[in-house]
């Protein structure tokens, strides 16, 4: 689509706000023009927004691919324990993790989890509900 035609004043501002420094790439590529300047900077914007909606679209595709495989790799091991609780780290880790995630549940207050126990899965044990009622 076509660059929108732009006010003095707009312009102006628009210098300022996005400041020279920003703005000197695109006003070299531009020949100095800042009204030229701005349009390449406006399509800059609009070619990362949509370069972004893509990464998104393939980056939860990714996840999903990597999910269902990791979903196959853990039924092939006979594992009960979803692949996502599995850890690849050792006692001393899995101790300093649960210490860790102790410490960021005990200071909660979003989401009902005051008081509860956390095992190493990183599951509650209480439900939400438990938890708010037992704050009443």
């Amino acid at each position: 689509s076509e660059m929108p035609n732009r006010s003095t004043a707009l312009i102006q501002s628009l210098n300022t706000l996005l400041t020279p420094e920003r703005l000197a790439p695109y006003k070299a590529a531009a020949g100095d023009d800042i009204e030229g300047a701005l349009d390449l900077y406006e399509w800059n914007s609009r070619i990362s927004a949509a370069v972004f909606e893509d990464l998104g679209y393939l980056e939860v595709a990714l996840r999903n691919a990597c999910h269902n495989q990791l979903i196959i790799w853990n039924q092939r091991e006979n594992n009960d324990v979803p692949w996502y609780f599995r850890t690849i780290f050792g006692q001393e880790s899995q101790k300093d993790i649960e210490k860790a995630r102790r410490a960021l549940y005990s200071n909660c207050r979003c989401c009902g989890c005051i008081g509860t126990t956390l095992p190493a899965t990183g599951s509650r044990t209480r439900s939400r509900n438990a938890s708010a009622n037992s704050r009443k």
